[in-house]
């Protein structure tokens, strides 16, 4: 099970240094990924990526998007 975690892990990773911004339905979509959250955390906090997030308010439900800070 780690494993699977470290694959989705890497994916998604890759993808935002593909210079995509990603939400939950984005991962679940692409990358079979429930828990985008912990994965952003580990990215941030383990991976030591500097990454940026806006919380969405629509229509009476709200989600985060996430992106890779650019650097200037």
């Amino acid at each position: 099970m780690k494993e699977n975690f470290e694959t989705k892990t890497a994916k998604i990773k890759a993808y935002l240094l593909a210079g995509n911004v990603i939400t939950s339905w984005d991962a679940i979509t692409k990358f079979n990924c429930t828990r985008l959250s912990a994965v952003i955390y580990n990215l941030k906090y383990i991976h030591g990526m500097d990454i940026e997030s806006e919380r969405i308010y629509v229509e009476g439900t709200n989600y985060s998007r996430y992106w890779l800070k650019k650097e200037e």
